[in-house]
């Protein structure tokens, strides 16, 4: 057996603080988001049609109503236009400015907001590890800096 000296303790000391390093390295890249941004977000006009459910999706809607977002449900009724005699036109039509795509898989999940109008995006998230509560306080931030 090993008798114990201020070497040994030393060595210990060292090999537990760079175990220590590296957990909380690797905590820091594991919980990662990627934030793409599109066109600017008019706060005139916080209405979002988001999911009914999902994963994360109640934490996410929580943060958004806080925010003073108006948040409806997203609808799948198809809306049918008649443009002629024979060719009648069958799209889905949401009555908010924005709406909300999410998609959650392990420890990924990615959030895609999208103006109803011109179709186009204004934000992406691609994130790893984080809770749903957090995602959602970065999704306000990220809207509202725009």
């Amino acid at each position: 057996m090993r008798k114990f000296t201020w070497v040994n303790a030393k060595k210990l000391n060292y090999k537990m603080r760079n175990i220590f390093l590296f957990l909380i390295s690797f905590y820091l890249v594991g919980c990662s988001l990627e934030v793409q941004r599109g066109i600017p977000v008019d706060l005139t006009k916080k209405t979002m049609t988001v999911p009914a459910t999902g994963r994360k999706v109640f934490a996410i809607k929580k943060e958004l109503r806080n925010a003073g977002w108006k948040l409806k449900i997203a609808d799948t009724t198809l809306e049918e236009e008649q443009t002629s005699s024979k060719k009648k036109v069958t799209e889905v039509k949401f009555d908010t400015a924005y709406r909300l795509y999410i998609s959650s898989g392990g420890y990924r999940t990615s959030l895609t907001i999208v103006e109803n109008e011109s179709d186009e995006m204004v934000l992406e998230f691609e994130s790893h590890d984080i809770s749903g509560r957090e995602l959602g306080k970065r999704l306000v931030e990220e809207l509202e800096m725009q």
